[in-house]
């Protein structure tokens, strides 16, 4: 019996053809999008109405974003996220082995703002009253 060599399955088939891995791997991100904005609102027990209110958007548009209309766009899915009380997070990973991974980004820095005094009622700018 002899080896068989290369790609066994469809997906391995389809991931090892560059000008088909393409549109394997934005399939795959549009179902695990759907299935954790789907887990999002199963979880805060938020109807569609009241997610839309929230949202403000349709009925019919919470719809179409939980069946995975295709093309959502990323402020979209944080939007829905955050509405249902979760924040969005995204992370890229190596697909192949001769690329290097990505370093996840460390805390934002704040930038230095000069230090502001507030007056309150009968106070100067000189410090007494």
């Amino acid at each position: 019996m002899t080896a068989i060599e290369g790609p066994r399955t469809l997906v391995e088939r389809e991931e090892s053809d560059p000008s088909r891995n393409l549109e394997l791997a934005a399939a795959e991100a549009q179902v695990r999008v759907a299935h954790l904005l789907r887990g999002a609102l199963d979880r805060s027990r938020l109807s569609q109405k009241e997610l839309a209110e929230r949202v403000g958007v349709t009925e019919g548009r919470v719809s179409q974003v939980l069946n995975s209309d295709g093309n959502l766009r990323i402020t979209t899915i944080a939007r829905f996220l955050r509405a249902l009380g979760y924040s969005f997070e995204l992370a890229g990973k190596a697909a192949d082995s001769e690329v290097q991974p990505l370093e996840r980004p460390g805390p934002r820095r704040r930038k230095r703002t000069e230090e502001v005094h507030v007056y309150t009622a009968g106070e100067s700018s000189q410090g007494g009253m």
